[in-house]
């Protein structure tokens, strides 16, 4: 089956703080992102791959949380060794109903709520941060 996305990105906000916002760090590497990752051959849409990710880096269950996609993406070129490769991923913001405990994934960690100025200043990438304030105008 073709598809015209690799992955997905999850905006996670606390309900009734749309200034509040997870990310994670992924303990490995030291890097801060959005929960997000790759779609598995095994995943029918972008919906299942944003559960397995959500629940995987920040320990919520999908009756935890309301999420809709986004008509954004995500476009990145990410380099394996000698080769470059264009991902795309699905944006999706995710409104937690109730309080987050732990990653599944104990290659991640939480940090704590941040607000949207934080984000970014803390985000590296000149793109997540035009694409994070593209898409909380959606919560509002």
């Amino acid at each position: 089956m073709a598809k015209d996305f690799d992955g997905i990105v999850a905006i996670v906000f606390r309900r009734g703080r749309p200034d509040k916002f997870v990310l994670v760090q992924n303990r490995k590497t030291g890097n801060v992102s959005f929960p997000s990752g790759a779609m598995l051959e095994s995943e029918d849409s972008a919906a299942d791959a944003m559960a397995r990710e959500v629940r995987a880096q920040t320990g919520l269950k999908p009756e935890d949380y309301e999420a809709k996609q986004i008509p954004l993406g995500f476009e990145f070129v990410s380099y394996n060794g000698t080769n470059a490769e264009r991902t795309r991923q699905v944006v999706f913001l995710v409104e937690t109903l109730n309080t987050i405990s732990a990653p599944e994934d104990v290659n991640f960690k939480i940090r704590v709520w941040t607000t949207a100025d934080e984000i970014i200043q803390m985000l590296a990438v000149k793109e997540a941060k035009q694409l994070f304030e593209k898409a909380i105008k959606f919560i509002r």
